[in-house]
């Protein structure tokens, strides 16, 4: 499945491809099935789904690992309520207060998995253990988000 990532201590395996990527070594290298639980150089094996809209971009001191987007986007249900209008340059802006409420689009919890979802899903969904949003965020020159070296919960 797109946006799917099994990542051990030291080395990850996209689910569609044969290959693990050794960080170590910084290369890709043969690999079988690689079953979740123990990691072949120790640690927990973990299967990441992206559950945003678009990439996730991991950076670390061997490069960067993409975790693609799964097609499903877990979004916490908002609805919107008109406060009022502002006018800037002449134009009509509608103010709004939001109130969001449950997450729609989220998987049930799975053995060795983590979502990579909003923080703002997180904060919805206060009860689970396993939603993660990306932080220490990596930017460009530009101040373009370009990737994160953690994630948070």
């Amino acid at each position: 499945m797109v946006g799917e990532i099994l990542v051990g201590l030291g080395w990850c395996v996209l689910s569609t491809l044969p290959e693990v990527f050794d960080i170590t070594k910084r290369a890709a290298v043969k690999a079988g099935p690689c079953p979740l639980g123990e990691g072949e150089k120790g640690g927990r094996v973990m299967k990441l789904i992206n559950l945003t809209p678009h990439e996730v971009n991991i950076v670390t001191e061997a490069g960067i690992i993409s975790i693609p987007a799964s097609g499903v986007v877990a979004r916490a249900a908002a609805t919107p309520t008109p406060v009022g209008t502002i006018e800037v340059d002449g134009a009509e802006i509608d103010l709004v207060s939001t109130a969001y409420g449950a997450v729609e689009n989220l998987p049930e919890p799975e053995a060795d998995t983590i979502f990579i979802v909003s923080a703002l899903t997180i904060s919805a969904a206060p009860d689970r253990t396993d939603l993660f949003s990306p932080a220490d965020l990596v930017r460009d020159e530009a101040g373009n988000i370009i990737g994160c070296r953690a994630f948070t919960r």
